[in-house]
């Protein structure tokens, strides 16, 4: 709309379709007739007022931040008294928790000496503790076979290589 005088009007008329069309559905909501479109129209109307309503309660800029200056409180106020009563809630929880636990831990581990499976892999730490590791050159190779077989390429290529420095240091 270019004039403003026509967009008055035509915002006007809006307002009135759209009024007489929340009438419509009022009464059809009383006489219980009214459908799905209708109880729609009049739940957005409702929370439009109700909007309406909270904005017209809700203190201006200049009051909340003068109300909100600094008022005498016990010490901790209500944020202390709720963080000491969380952190009491929380160490009977982990108390308990803990206790728990230990109970299952001491079972399990009765369960797994029965077995004989503790005992089994106990020895076999044992057996393997005194072996000597496998060394190439200097160092002591710790892993599988593929790891001895990687320390012994790099050794080699160690020993092989001489970089342009060398020669130009004479050595």
């Amino acid at each position: 709309m270019h004039n403003r005088r026509k967009r008055n009007e035509w915002l006007a008329d809006q307002q009135a379709k759209h009024q007489v069309k929340i009438n419509e559905a009022r009464v059809a909501f009383n006489q219980g007739l009214a459908d799905e479109d209708q109880i729609l129209l009049l739940n957005q109307e409702r929370t439009k007022v109700e909007a309406a309503e909270l904005q017209k309660n809700r203190p201006g800029m200049i009051s909340r931040i003068f109300s909100s200056a600094p008022k005498e409180e016990q010490q901790g106020g209500n944020l202390g008294a709720a963080a000491r009563a969380a952190a009491s809630n929380v160490q009977d929880t982990a108390s308990a928790a803990a206790s728990e636990v230990q109970h299952t831990a001491t079972a399990a581990k009765e369960k797994v000496k029965d077995l004989g499976i503790v005992k089994a892999v106990e020895d076999k730490v044992e057996e393997h503790k005194w072996q000597k590791p496998q060394t190439v050159g200097a160092e002591a190779v710790i892993g599988g076979p593929l790891d001895r077989e990687a320390a012994a390429s790099v050794l080699a290529v160690q020993e092989k290589s001489k970089s342009w420095t060398n020669w130009l240091l004479r050595r």
